[in-house]
């Protein structure tokens, strides 16, 4: 794992090697082992390592391969490579290469890139590849640098094209610590990010900073005479299929266990302690199932507890589970002040993540220490096997809109008159029916918003709000499903290209790297998910039972009762103390005198917001969370 940087000068200049040194100060968390600045021509490459093996003296990057084709059969091959990120199985891919004549110094993967780069050609060379990366090649021979983002974008890379340079790095503080990056708030992508509590990508919050699409490639050829930027995509997620397959069940479960098996076996190498994360789910107790069948010792273990917070006690739970494992099991309580608490984790936000299970993770990752020093979580188990809940709740919402009118009236009547207490079956409720009428599109983002779209319409400008929703929705598909097989397959699918991208993997790569944790999530292997997506969605939720064909290949592995418990929130008990003594300071940062500079939002909106959450009239924990972690960015951003 590191944190990667550099420049490529469209007019042949030379780089200033202390502007790329300047970027790498703003990475040390990323890479605190070391770090090293190459200038090669026109091009710089900088490079911030976190040693997740041995480290050797031939793999230090950037690192540089200079390969000449066997009995003089071409132009010697000269390139560099600067990579964040881990390639499972390198290894094997190294074989070929070698019997290619291809010469290793190294036994690190990011050799393993290079030769097959110069060997196979990009976008080509990555196929083979299973990982995550993030990776700048400067191929001197070729005059041509190429940048490529892991399939998923589990690891960041942004970029910004100023005038005669393009200049690229692993976060956004890094890139604005280049003189020539301006520092600019984008207030269009601003609406999106109340919205959603996030910027799909390529966009950001930073007017002329991009991110690299995951699965996709840019390239700068010094060659070409106007020395244009070009961007391709080089892996597209795999559709969730809406047919059936013919296959005996058993069949299915038994390839898919072998599948799970394979993902978890391949991120178990490293030097550094690997343990797992666990929140007394079914997710995390098969990913320590899986794990404990490789591992020959105790598997460390960690979990989070807030001291006193009502609801949130898991502990028991996650004990009995650690004992049917007998893994070496050290849970963090946490118990601080719940100011202190979020000042810790946002003021070290490299952008704002709008998901208070953020906080959770980062306080956690910041609190293990020795114990465990490679983390392999859960996610994206709900959002490949149809686990979460708005899933379920939009196709139950699809039976109640079938109802004649009278029915759906007196249901709205009785689940109204009930308390909206958060998180209840009642508010659960209302929510379905409320949204029942809606598209599709909208009835999804009834439960996924950060902000509900009606709050926001009154907070900023209300085309803005609508612009946003209208992006949103352009995210489905325009032909509206014909059953509910084909509904939860498009589901799936925009849930992948939004939340899971967009927010669930930067949230594990910042609370991750801003502790020098390197984050592991097993059921994100691209080939598991290519062969999760083609199980029929009916498999996946069958009959209102979620994740129904992975309880049925772990079901030997885990014990019942886990089986049975719901998927738990990671969510700390936020909405508590945003009823309390903190919700003083959350007034002071939203409404204070440091507060909206860029006048985004109407104050007596926003006041009204805060108010409607203390008093208990609406649940806003996300919005106001969403809004706390955009003005605390904005503040470090663009005042500090």
């Amino acid at each position: 794992m590191s944190g990667i940087c550099g420049m490529i000068s469209l007019r042949g200049e030379t780089p200033n090697p202390t502007d790329i040194e300047h970027m790498l100060a703003q990475l040390h968390h990323r890479g605190p082992d070391d770090w090293q600045v190459v200038v090669d021509g026109p091009c710089a490459l900088g490079h911030a390592a976190m040693f997740i093996h041995a480290p050797e003296e031939a793999d230090r990057q950037p690192l540089h391969v200079e390969h000449t084709p066997y009995a003089n059969a071409g132009p010697q091959e000269r390139a560099w490579i600067t990579f964040n990120g881990e390639i499972y199985n390198h290894q094997s891919i190294r074989s070929p290469l070698k019997a290619m004549r291809r010469k290793f110094a190294s036994s690190g993967d990011a050799e393993t890139l290079l030769q097959a780069y110069l060997q196979y050609g990009a976008p080509n060379f990555i196929k083979a590849f299973r990982g995550k990366f993030a990776l700048a090649i400067w191929d001197v021979s070729g005059e041509k640098l190429t940048l490529m983002r892991d399939r998923l974008g589990e690891q960041p890379l942004y970029y910004a094209r100023v005038p005669g340079a393009i200049i690229f790095a692993s976060e956004l503080r890094a890139l604005l610590a280049h003189p020539a990056v301006p520092t600019k708030l984008n207030m269009q992508t601003v609406s999106m990010y109340l919205l959603l509590g996030y910027v799909p990508a390529p966009q950001t919050l930073l007017s002329g900073v991009r991110s690299l699409p995951p699965g996709s490639m840019l390239q700068v050829n010094l060659s070409d005479p106007d020395g244009t930027l070009r961007i391709s995509p080089y892996w597209e997620p795999y559709a969730p299929t809406a047919t059936d397959d013919e296959r005996p069940e058993d069949d299915i479960t038994a390839d898919l266990l072998a599948h799970l098996r394979w993902s978890v076996r391949l991120r178990l190498d490293a030097d550094r302690p690997v343990g797992v994360f666990l929140d007394g789910d079914l997710n995390s107790t098969a990913l320590l199932a899986l794990v404990s069948e490789e591992a020959s010792g105790r598997i460390p273990t960690t979990s989070l507890e807030f001291t006193g917070a009502a609801g949130s006690g898991t502990d028991q739970s996650i004990r009995r589970i650690s004992a049917t494992y007998v893994s070496d099991h050290r849970a963090v309580e946490i118990n601080d002040p719940p100011q202190q608490l979020i000042e810790e984790v946002l003021y070290r936000c490299d952008h704002p993540i709008g998901d208070p299970s953020f906080l959770t993770l980062s306080l956690l990752t910041q609190r293990i220490g020795d114990h465990i020093g490679v983390l392999l979580t859960a996610d994206g188990a709900d959002d490949i096997f149809a686990g979460s809940v708005p899933f379920n709740a939009v196709q139950f919402s699809e039976v109640l809109n079938r109802l004649p009118d009278q029915p759906q009236n007196v249901l709205r009547r009785l689940f109204n008159s009930l308390p909206q207490v958060s998180g209840s079956f009642q508010l659960r409720a209302t929510r379905i029916l409320s949204s029942s009428s809606l598209p599709i599109p909208l009835r999804y983002l009834e439960w996924v918003a950060a902000t509900p779209p009606e709050w926001l319409a009154e907070m900023m400008d209300e085309d803005q709000v609508s612009q946003a929703v209208a992006t949103y929705q352009q995210l489905f598909p325009a032909q509206p499903a014909s059953n509910r097989d084909e509904m939860l397959s498009q589901l799936l699918d925009a849930n992948l290209k939004t939340s899971l991208v967009n927010n669930t993997l930067p949230k594990l790569d910042q609370a991750g790297m801003s502790a020098s944790v390197a984050m592991r999530a097993p059921y994100l292997d691209h080939l598991l998910m290519r062969f999760v997506a083609d199980v029929p969605p009916g498999w996946k939720l069958q009959r209102g039972t979620p994740k129904y064909i992975f309880r049925r290949a772990m079901q030997d592995l885990i014990p019942r009762r886990i089986m049975e418990r719901r998927t738990q929130a990671l969510d700390p008990p936020l909405g508590d103390w945003l009823r309390g003594d903190l919700m003083l300071w959350v007034n002071d940062v939203l409404l204070g005198p440091r507060s909206n500079r860029h006048g985004l939002l109407n104050p007596e909106a926003l006041r009204s917001l805060l108010n409607a959450h203390e008093q208990r009239n609406a649940s806003l924990t996300h919005a106001i969370w969403t809004l706390l972690a955009l003005e605390i960015w904005m503040q470090r951003i663009f005042d500090d």
